[in-house]
């Protein structure tokens, strides 16, 4: 798994894991599920540029409870901070 996998990753199983439980929580048959994450690279600075989710969930979904799922999904905490970038800090140091 390379380093942008490890981080895609992350951010589906927390987008999946949020709509799960609220699911759960709420009483929705929604048995399980999977997330497909797809990204685009970017230039200038080399970065991921865009990233693309899918979620197929087990169970019943008309579009109203889609809408609904998916306002529950956008607030897992991962997509959250990539909405919000956060402060990054970074220091180096030696072991001696």
């Amino acid at each position: 798994m390379t380093l942008g996998e490890l981080f895609l990753s992350s951010l589906g199983t927390c987008t999946l894991l949020t709509v799960l439980t609220f699911c759960k929580n709420s009483g929705i048959p929604i048995e399980g599920g999977e997330v497909h994450v797809a990204a685009e690279m970017a230039d200038h600075p080399k970065r991921i540029g865009a990233i693309h989710q899918r979620l197929v969930l087990s169970g019943p979904v008309d579009a109203a409870l889609g809408e609904r799922l998916l306002r529950v999904a956008k607030g897992c905490a991962i997509h959250n901070t990539l909405e919000h970038a956060p402060a990054l800090h970074l220091t180096i140091q030696g072991s001696d």
